[in-house]
């Protein structure tokens, strides 16, 4: 089926080769015209021409003679006197002229056979016989027209004179003889010519003759393949068509009749092939037979390739209804055009829309129902419950400029993430979430809002769905306790006067270390320094100003360690650091730096303050208790030396 058709568009690489090969031929045959027009056709041109030539120049040979025969019999009339001379000599002298005039004409013929103009501007000709020719002819009529048919001219004016009569018999028989052509040699020529024409013709023929056939086995060879992959097309069809998944009918354009069906077909309708081809369309298509035949006229008036869809009721064997999608297309079989009908069984789909349709009823008539926000979303914001509108102030002409975002008061950071889910669930991704944000009404008003999205198929789409219930006295309230902690949790875990954390966080941080050193082979070093003669501070400059000095120490340590590392005040005086993944080197260091910079301070209350540094390494043996002693150790030691230093203990 479709043999044509189909077997044309899976036939490129075959169509140019053959395509290429009739191009090819009718080149040749072109082209062996021409070279037969060079050839072939002018041998009897050849032949009838150059005849034409030998018998001009017998003529004129002839005329020759006849007129050294003329002159020779005026010459004897005019010398011995016969009786009634004078008649003869009258009757050859006019016979002689006529000689002359048809001897110039003779001339003026061959001249037109061999293409020349004049007797001695020859003009450039092609073919060589023609130059030998005229090479010939133009001496020839040299020695006529200049020579003899001027003494003729004058033996006929004069021929009375003996003395002139002898004279021009002896001149005459000399010229006359220089003007005669050579008829053998042409006639050799012209042989010769004639034979190197029929050889080379005989040459382009037999080579012609093997490149035709050469090219004829090419291009029959490739129509043979070009009809084997059309029966191959046919049978793929006809293979396709019984093996199809759609239920497939082939009927007449006019009538309606139904040509082919194929197995799917069969099975569908209940009917065997059989039945059906005996069959019309209108007998299982419930319409009448003036909409199909529309419909049919429709479908063939569009062409191949461009198929045009309905939809039918189809009545099966066993009188069930079906609600069909009839695709009808023209196609081409076995060079006659038909129609082929598309069936595909819809009615479960219909069934499943009207069910979508009452879902989406049923789904409205909740929502309209429950004192909660309902909103659905695509792109934009499709669908609000009365109460929402209600609660955040829009109307139904806000909702189709609407965005999903323009709901809710957040950060950026929150906002991308919102963006990302609402593309996951409109890509079909079920997953449900339930968070507090700020709901934002029209008026730029906010609430807080308890959150349930999810991911519905509302109308044959993926939808966003958003529940929202106002919770802001629960939030106001958790806000509240949540603050509450948070100032415990400051009073707990911060010094008062430092702003930074006590010898309790000090504690539990440095258990951690210690675990994490032990579980994870960690590292980590430990600074204790305090303020050198604090108590002298104190007592010379007051414990305000101590305290002063003790609170811009700590913000001028803080500001110089680094992020990982962990700052407290461990008591009185004395402070603590804990370095983390920092070995007893890197440790000395960064005590060595702040210590520099504690000295190079300039502290508010003009005192010149110093401390001493002890640093000391964890070791796996270690506590808290052994850590921390060494490194009183160390700061002991800082002390002993002279205060204003940083001391080590490995």
């Amino acid at each position: 089926m479709y043999i044509w058709h189909m077997a044309i568009n899976r036939l490129n690489n075959n169509k140019t080769i053959i395509i290429t090969g009739i191009a090819a031929i009718i080149l040749w045959i072109i082209t062996a015209a021409v070279t037969f027009d060079r050839t072939f056709i002018p041998l009897k041109n050849y032949i009838g021409k150059n005849s034409k030539i030998v018998l001009e120049v017998s003529v004129i040979n002839d005329d020759l003679t006849r007129t050294g025969s003329l002159i020779k019999r005026v010459i004897f009339y005019e010398t011995y006197k016969p009786v009634n001379y004078k008649n003869k000599v009258k009757k050859y002298l006019k016979k002689l002229s006529l000689i002359v005039n048809k001897t110039d004409g003779d001339y003026k013929k061959l001249f037109i056979l061999l293409n020349i103009k004049t007797p001695v501007k020859l003009k450039k000709i092609s073919l060589r016989n023609n130059k030998y020719f005229s090479s010939f002819a133009r001496k020839s009529y040299y020695h006529w027209e200049y020579v003899s048919k001027p003494i003729i001219k004058r033996f006929i004016k004069y021929s009375s004179l003996v003395t002139l009569k002898l004279s021009d018999k002896m001149f005459l028989e000399y010229t006359l003889n220089k003007s005669v052509l050579p008829t053998y040699a042409f006639i050799r020529k012209i042989s010769a010519g004639f034979v190197y024409l029929v050889r080379f013709a005989a040459f382009v023929f037999i080579f012609g003759t093997i490149v035709i056939i050469f090219l004829g086995i090419l291009v029959i060879y490739y129509l043979n393949k070009f009809f084997r992959e059309i029966r191959k097309s046919e049978e793929r069809f006809r293979t396709m068509f019984d093996s199809s998944p759609v239920a497939h009918l082939v009927k007449d354009i006019e009538t309606g009749n139904i040509i082919d069906a194929n197995k799917t077909a069969e099975k569908f309708y209940g009917y065997t092939r059989k039945e059906l081809t005996a069959m019309n369309i209108t007998d299982i298509a419930l319409v009448s037979k003036e909409e199909d035949k529309r419909f049919r006229m429709e479908a063939y008036s569009k062409g191949i390739g461009n198929p045009i869809a309905k939809i039918f009721n189809h009545k099966l064997k066993n009188n069930d209804i079906k609600r069909v999608e009839v695709t009808l297309s023209k196609i081409e079989i076995d060079g006659k055009e038909y129609l082929i009908n598309s069936i595909i069984d819809i009615t479960e789909k219909i069934l499943y829309e009207n069910s979508l349709k009452k879902s989406v009823e049923f789904f409205k008539i909740l929502s309209e129902n429950i004192p909660s926000i309902v909103s659905l979303y695509r792109e934009k914001v499709i669908y609000m419950n009365s109460f929402c509108l209600k609660a955040l102030g829009y109307s139904v002409d806000d909702i189709a400029d609407l965005n999903p975002l323009d709901l809710v008061d957040v950060r950026e950071e929150e906002k991308l993430k919102l963006i990302e889910n609402m593309k996951r669930r409109l890509n079909g991704e079920s997953f449900n979430e339930k968070y507090t944000l700020k709901v934002k009404k029209k008026n730029g008003e906010t609430f807080w809002g308890e959150i349930i999205a999810m991911t519905v198929f509302f109308e044959n789409k993926w939808t966003g769905l958003v529940i929202i219930t106002d919770v802001s006295d629960r939030v106001v309230k958790e806000l509240n306790l949540q603050n509450e902690r948070d100032i415990f949790k400051e009073i707990s875990e911060l010094d008062g006067l430092t702003n930074i954390a006590n010898r309790r966080s000090f504690d539990e941080r440095l258990d951690n270390s210690i675990s994490d050193a032990m579980l994870k082979n960690a590292k980590f070093s430990l600074i204790m320094f305090d303020i050198d003669r604090f108590k002298e501070i104190n007592d010379t400059f007051g414990h305000q100003a101590g305290d002063s000095v003790l609170s811009e120490l700590a913000f001028l340590i803080k500001g110089n360690i680094r992020k990982d590392d962990f700052f407290a005040r461990f008591g009185g005086e004395e402070f603590m650091i804990i370095s983390n993944n920092i070995g007893i080197r890197g440790a000395v260091e960064l005590a060595e730096k702040l210590r520099l910079k504690v000295e190079t301070y300039d502290f508010s209350s003009k005192i010149n303050v110093k401390c001493s540094f002890g640093v000391t390494a964890y070791k796996r043996e270690d506590n808290a208790e052994s850590i921390i002693k060494r490194a009183d150790e160390a700061m002991y030691k800082a002390k002993q030396n002279g205060r204003n230093r940083v001391e080590s203990i490995e």
